[in-house]
């Protein structure tokens, strides 16, 4: 197929040209994931990238497609080291379909990456929310193939739960949050993090350019649900060789590490316990050989879906399921 040439400059905020500074191309960013984005990300497949001179970029052997172009003040480089603190990174985020013409003259024109502000709220029934909830941890993870180049980005949270994320680029994000005290087992877990009327929690969303994002409240929760079982074979003996998956049943939710996919092994009589998840409809499967990077794979949760049990849990229940495996 023909492939184009792209070039243009790089400007700030005033016009001035920029001349440190990276561009590169990228499929086109989504709210969902695509084969285009796990092969960029795992390096099987490499875009061009762009050379940067006095007067402007220029990207060669662009083959036809839907891009995203990302331009980011500081050295050009996959890889290269953050701006010192202080120091604000700028960003140009462009989205472009090439069809095998060159296009010449773009204008890349850098702008700072902008606030994510909100607090965090708890519903509990038992247990005593802490203090000082400036141990929380709250992070934006870049989604598709964009991550290692626009990387994570993690908030400041206050004492009392207002919390910024300051420079965010202009792209499509998870949220991450981890629940206050979750390494000492604390049975707190993420209820949702509510945008606008819109829950985040579970979803990829757009941090537009143009203004900063206020508003954002997330909720932890102490009643999180859990579901436990046995894995026994046909004449009920206990089987351990196996892991138990359980995930959505919602296709739409299977997303790169999700907090509704989870996997456990069983114990040696065949019991299993599968604690901290939010009020859903879930399958429940047993499988062998299960890696964590199969827990992002839809064609591996395809495959469990249709011969798993389904199971749906409410706020704080505890539901019993037992499986039988050949």
């Amino acid at each position: 197929v023909p492939t184009a040439r792209i070039t243009g400059r790089i400007v700030d905020a005033n016009g001035q040209a920029v001349t440190s500074a990276s561009v590169a191309l990228y499929p086109r960013r989504r709210t969902e994931t695509s084969p285009a984005d796990a092969l960029v990300s795992s390096g099987d497949v490499t875009l061009p990238r762009a050379a940067i001179s006095a007067t402007g970029f220029s990207i060669t052997g662009v083959a036809p497609g839907e891009y995203t172009m990302v331009a980011r003040s500081g050295p050009s480089g996959r890889g290269t080291a953050p701006p010192s603190p202080g120091e604000p990174r700028l960003w140009s985020i462009t989205d472009l379909t090439v069809d095998g013409n060159d296009q010449a003259d773009l204008v890349l024109r850098l702008m700072p990456g902008l606030r994510l502000s909100g607090t965090i709220a708890f519903e509990h029934t038992s247990l005593t929310p802490p203090a000082d909830l400036s141990a929380i941890d709250l992070q934006l993870e870049a989604f598709g193939s964009s991550i290692g180049m626009a990387s994570t980005s993690r908030a400041s949270v206050a004492p009392d739960g207002t919390f910024t994320f300051p420079g965010v680029a202009p792209w499509i994000y998870l949220l991450k949050a981890t629940p206050p005290g979750a390494a000492a087992g604390a049975r707190w877990t993420l209820k949702s993090a509510v945008l606008n009327g819109r829950d985040l929690a579970d979803s990829a969303f757009e941090v537009k350019p143009g203004s900063d994002v206020t508003g954002l409240t997330i909720t932890f929760t102490d009643r999180a649900a859990e579901i436990s079982g046995r894995l026994v074979d046909p004449a009920g003996k206990p089987i351990t060789r196996y892991s138990i998956v359980v995930f959505p049943a919602d296709r739409a939710l299977w997303l790169p590490g999700s907090r509704r996919i989870r996997s456990a092994g069983p114990a040696t009589d065949g019991s299993f316990t599968v604690a901290g998840l939010p009020a859903g409809a879930y399958a429940i499967a047993a499988a062998e050989d299960v890696e964590t990077a199969d827990l992002s794979d839809p064609a591996f949760l395809i495959q469990l879906l249709g011969s798993a049990y389904k199971v749906t849990l409410a706020d704080g229940e505890q539901k019993k399921q037992d499986l039988r495996a050949g």
